[in-house]
């Protein structure tokens, strides 16, 4: 009992470590006017049967093909060996010569032995994998797939001298001699079971491939399912590659199955362009406020937070501002904007008000700014280093404003005092 669990959870985890793809299978039947028999020269019997595989996925990878036909009667000479042959004939019908289908081209010879094919009656008679027929019209987008029954031990290579194509009992499939009893007879289409005509079973899996986009200068990862090993054009080997393409490109991943059969199918790497995005770069001078626009792109991040194509800012020193574009498909590049800010004249302000002064500086909770004459409505404007507005008191009077640092952070900040005549006082000061 051990042993046997040993097994059981050895078998489950080597399973575990594997990807398993999903089995697909599709049962297809004969097309309405694709059931015929030939008869040759010496009665040999063969039959000719067509299936329109176009609803198999062009992405399959197929395992196995197998054909069944349900065996009514067999004579005393059967044998139970048999030849499936590939056709070259996607037109024919019920209707066609018979010449028609012997003058086709065949290939893909798969032979039974003896004693392996509709050696019981009445049954199922099943054919070997025979993807290999399958296959060459299934690679060439074929949408049909002709099949010929031949009895190995029937000489005839082609329908008897005036012979016509011969239908038996709606579309009775005959393969085998006649003259020397060595045939089999397949359910016709009329059969009363409809249950038992003639079937194609195709087993497969489907092999997909993502597609993706990216902005130039990024990498993408292309991923491959439903094979057990993948070669793709770019060189990788995996289920998943990492790929850096400048244009967009077409990579081919070639899948394997278990079986040996292959398939391909194809990951398309969309590579967009970065937006040009382009700003103003003003000059200003101290205290005025400048207005920065950006373009190139259909959204806009700026450097201190602010979103939108233009901002106003009120800078103390001359600085930098960074703005990220980014267009329609998500790509995104950066354009920088200087803002030069020019001193004022300080004449007036020292014949105005003269210089302020501000006690303690630096200070961590309150200092006092104190000017020489009284100011009357003025306006008290705090900036941080950026130019952004901190603190703005109006309608000052007196000569004495308390600044509180509140939420203000550590650093050097500016200050400007105006009035109803534009003379202004500017200093600066440090929380610390």
């Amino acid at each position: 009992m051990k042993k046997l669990l040993l097994f059981f959870f050895g078998v489950l985890l080597i399973t575990s470590n594997k990807t398993i793809n999903a089995q697909e299978s599709d049962t297809l039947y004969p097309s309405a006017n694709g059931w015929v028999s030939t008869m040759g020269g010496g009665l040999g019997m063969n039959a000719f049967i067509k299936f329109n595989i176009s609803t198999i996925p062009s992405n399959a990878i197929v395992d196995s093909v197998k054909l069944q036909l349900y065996a009514i009667i067999k004579s005393i000479g059967w044998d139970g060996d048999i030849k499936f042959i590939n056709v070259h004939n996607q037109n024919w019908d019920e209707t066609s010569i018979q010449n028609s289908l012997w003058d086709s081209t065949r290939s893909d010879t798969i032979s039974q032995p003896m004693l392996s094919f509709g050696t019981i009656v009445p049954n199922w008679a099943s054919s070997s994998d025979i993807k290999q027929i399958f296959l060459r019209d299934f690679f060439n987008n074929h949408n049909n797939n002709t099949i010929l029954l031949k009895d190995p031990d029937d000489g005839t290579m082609g329908p008897g001298m005036g012979d016509s194509i011969i239908f038996h009992s709606n579309d009775t499939l005959l393969c085998g001699n006649f003259l020397f009893n060595e045939h089999i007879i397949f359910a016709p289409r009329g059969y009363i079971d409809q249950t038992k005509k003639p079937r194609l079973l195709v087993n497969y899996t489907l092999l997909n491939a993502t597609s993706t986009s990216i902005c130039i200068g990024n990498t993408a990862t292309i991923s491959a399912t439903g094979a057990l090993s993948y070669n793709w054009s770019a060189g990788g080997t995996t289920s998943s590659i990492t790929v850096n393409p400048t244009v967009t490109t077409t990579y081919i991943v070639t899948g394997t199955n278990g079986s040996g059969s292959t398939n391909t199918v194809s990951a398309v790497v969309t590579v967009y362009a970065l937006p040009t995005i382009s700003v103003n770069s003003p000059t200003i001078t101290q205290g005025q406020s400048a207005t920065l626009c950006a373009s190139g792109g259909t959204t806009y991040t700026w450097s201190q937070g602010e979103t939108g194509s233009c901002i106003t800012i009120t800078p103390s020193v001359t600085i930098t501002y960074t703005v990220t574009g980014t267009n329609g498909n998500g790509c995104t590049n950066t354009a920088n904007s200087v803002i030069t800010v020019n001193p004022t004249s300080t004449n007036n302000l020292i014949e105005n008000n003269g210089k302020p002064v501000i006690y303690p500086n630096p200070f961590n909770k309150e200092a006092t700014l104190t000017t020489e004459k009284d100011l009357v409505n003025a306006r008290f404007v705090v900036y941080d280093i950026s130019g952004k507005e901190m603190i703005v008191k109006n309608n000052i009077s007196g000569n004495n404003i308390k600044i509180e640092k509140g939420n203000l952070n550590s650093g050097i900040y500016f200050f400007r005092i105006s009035d109803n005549s534009g003379c202004l006082v500017k200093g600066r000061f440090i929380i610390e």
